[in-house]
């Protein structure tokens, strides 16, 4: 579930608890963009000068990461496997235009952000591609029963009484 930050956790935490067999594990993906490259330093230098809401490319995996010893039960399993990304210059473009935090052509400066994201990618790219500094990370583990929801990072979920009793004790 590589959009596990945008969930809800605790509704997605019952559909898991519903739909997997007990003692099944669940696997959260995510690609980490690297950072330690000068085109992904530049890169991110223009995102924090044109997006209010860029913090940084790996964002949604550092809330989901936060969310996981909340999610499952006796901790987590981490693994990273280098994973480079490669794009061409036109794909890396709509990819950076895309982004949850980019602009989008009716706000301010969207010209000049896209101006320079064009020259960054013209600077940086080898025969019209882009290759990303990427790890993909997996999370895994078993996930908590309902009834060890508490208050806090997993808000509660809506469910009937019975409902719940009957997925706690199998008999959905």
């Amino acid at each position: 579930a590589s959009a596990f930050h945008w969930l809800k956790a605790s509704p997605f935490l019952y559909e898991c608890r519903r739909i997997l067999k007990p003692e099944a594990y669940v696997f959260l993906l995510y690609n980490v963009r690297q950072t330690d490259d000068m085109f992904s330093q530049k890169q991110a230098c223009i995102c924090k000068r044109y997006c209010p809401g860029f913090f940084s490319f790996s964002h949604g995996a550092e809330k989901a990461k936060q969310r996981c010893s909340a999610f499952f039960v006796n901790g987590y399993e981490e693994r990273l496997y280098s994973h480079n990304l490669v794009y061409t210059e036109e794909q890396f473009l709509s990819r950076c235009m895309s982004s949850s935090y980019s602009l989008n052509h009716t706000q301010k400066d969207y010209i000049l952000y896209k101006q320079e994201l064009e020259n960054l990618i013209a600077e940086y790219s080898k025969e019209n591609l882009i290759t990303i500094h990427n790890q993909t990370a997996v999370w895994y583990g078993k996930v908590k029963r309902i009834s060890t929801i508490r208050h806090g990072l997993l808000a509660p979920v809506a469910v009937s009484y019975t409902h719940l009793r009957a997925h706690e004790t199998g008999r959905n």
